[in-house]
């Protein structure tokens, strides 16, 4: 398998919330895959910190989106998060979300890296 591909990601600006140990705090979305999302924030975090995440699909429905995450990625105040205890309706409402912005850019489901 080739190490240089990723799922594609898409630019985002999400107003979402999540929760660290007892604190809440606000940051933004910055980009989404099927695998994790980019969100940007205030606080400090390290690889491994287990966040608690709400919020909604710029979508039609307005759906909420509530998932726990691993940090996997710290670049400043830029955290790349991947999905961990997620439902299976959420997952499905990403996913449609995904392949309509996929769409609509014109881009592919993978991406190199």
């Amino acid at each position: 398998m080739n190490s240089n591909i990723r799922q594609t990601r898409v630019t985002a600006n999400i107003p979402a919330t999540y929760y660290l140990r007892g604190i809440q705090g606000e940051g933004h979305i910055i980009d989404m895959s099927v695998g994790g999302i980019g969100m940007e924030v205030k606080q400090l975090f390290v690889l491994d910190d287990l966040i608690r995440i709400k919020f909604r699909l710029p979508s039609g429905n307005n759906e909420e989106i509530d998932f726990w995450g691993i940090v996997k990625n710290v670049n400043g105040s830029i955290l790349g998060i991947k999905y961990e205890e997620i439902s299976n309706d959420a997952v499905e409402s990403i996913n449609r979300y995904m392949s309509n912005q996929l769409l609509t850019l014109g881009k592919p489901a993978k991406e190199n890296f």
